[in-house]
C-alpha cells in the first residue's frame, strides 16, 4: 500500500523572501490585504529562508517552472510562479498569490499540496519536476 506523505515545510531563497516580503509590506494590491495576501504572509513567516545559491534546484520558487500532477486524475500541468504584475494565465505564469502559486512556493519534488480552489473545492497535486525558465 502506497502511503502519501505530506510535507510542510516551506523553503525561500533569501532574495523571494525578500521580495515577497516587499509585495506583502507595500500593500498596493487589492488581492494583499484579503485572505490571498494573508496566506502568503503565514507562508513566508513559517519558511525557512536561506541564501540564494544554496537553495536547492528541486525547491518551487519563483520564476522557476513547476510541474504538478493533480490528483487523483493525473492530469500533468506546467506553471512559472511569478509575482501579480507578470501572471499570464494563458502562457502558464501564475501568480504566488493564486492558490496554486501559495501551495506550491517554496516545496520541493515529491510533495503533496493541498489546495483550496475558488468555490471552496479541495485539490491536491503532487510536484513532479522543477526547472529553471531562463529568468533569474
Amino acid at each position: 500500500m502506497n502511503e502519501i506523505v505530506k510535507s510542510n515545510e516551506i523553503l525561500l531563497s533569501a532574495d523571494d523572501a525578500e521580495v515577497i516580503s516587499n509585495l506583502i509590506g507595500a500593500g498596493g494590491l487589492p488581492n494583499l490585504s484579503g485572505p490571498a495576501g494573508e496566506a502568503l504572509g503565514k507562508s513566508l513567516d513559517a519558511a525557512t529562508v536561506v541564501p540564494a545559491a544554496e537553495l536547492p534546484p528541486t525547491v518551487a520558487a519563483l520564476h522557476r517552472i513547476v510541474e504538478y500532477v493533480e490528483l487523483p486524475d493525473g492530469k500533468v500541468r506546467d506553471v512559472v510562479l511569478v509575482l501579480p504584475s507578470a501572471t499570464d494565465v494563458s502562457s502558464g505564469r501564475i501568480s504566488v498569490l493564486s492558490p496554486v502559486g501559495r501551495a506550491l512556493l517554496g516545496r520541493k519534488v515529491g510533495d503533496v499540496c493541498e489546495v483550496t480552489v475558488p468555490g471552496g473545492s479541495r485539490l491536491s497535486v503532487t510536484i513532479a519536476g522543477v526547472r529553471h525558465s531562463g529568468r533569474s
